[in-house]
């Protein structure tokens, strides 16, 4: 919200302008091993029956002209926003606990295909399957274990915008865009307890304003 407040301030000056650009792919992975990429939300955490679910979303930089645009701020200008919709428990489960999740941004570094990844497939043509170095992503090979940025939602918080700070990844994205795999999504806290699904909304809800988008704040 601090962050929002100053870019929005910024928008209103001389100095730079916030621009939104909608994300262009966006899935979650789970243990059923099926596809969701058309699905209207997102799933992160761990829900019991149903186990593990991470969220990726992917922006196509290519959209982007790095030639003509400057971001604002080295270490502030580019956020990630989702929309938290709230808890949710996938299936009846003995003792469902909404404990507190820490959710934590990573790269990925491996190509995936919203209409085909799965937890063990990153993306598929015809016949040939690029597969995830280990079931629901591994380490290295598929994402980067490094922590781009955090936040950590509480039990019983309610309905709001959340911003990850992927600046950093972004202007790796600027310098070699073939290096745009998107963000990783995941529990970093509690992914093996269950509990509840946190659920965002997706590029496939209903409501087109609550889907996510990055949000730049780009120099005049």
């Amino acid at each position: 919200k601090q962050w929002y407040q100053r870019r929005v301030a910024i928008t209103a000056g001389e100095d730079g302008y916030l621009v939104r650009y909608d994300l262009n792919a966006d899935t979650y992975i789970a243990r059923d091993h099926l596809v969701h990429g058309a699905e209207e939300h997102l799933f992160v955490g761990n829900s019991g029956w149903a186990g593990k679910s991470r969220a990726l979303v992917d922006f196509d930089i290519t959209t982007f002209n790095t030639d003509l645009t400057a971001l604002f701020d080295d270490a502030e200008s580019v956020y990630l926003r989702l929309w938290y919709e709230g808890a949710e428990l996938a299936k009846p489960y003995n003792d469902p606990r909404q404990m507190e999740r820490k959710l934590a941004a990573h790269k990925i570094v491996k190509t995936w295909n919203e209409a085909s990844a799965t937890s063990k497939i990153a993306s598929q043509s015809g016949d040939s399957k690029n597969r995830w170095e280990e079931e629901m992503m591994g380490e290295l090979n598929d994402y980067d274990p490094e922590v781009i940025a955090t936040d950590i939602i509480s039990e019983g918080e309610d309905q709001h915008n959340i911003y990850f700070n992927v600046t950093s990844v972004f202007k790796e994205w600027m310098e070699d865009k073939s290096t745009d795999h998107g963000i990783l999504i995941k529990d970093s806290q509690h992914e093996s307890v269950p509990g509840y699904f946190l659920k965002f909304a997706s590029l496939n809800h209903k409501d087109p304003t609550i889907r996510p988008y990055l949000m730049v704040c780009q120099k005049k």
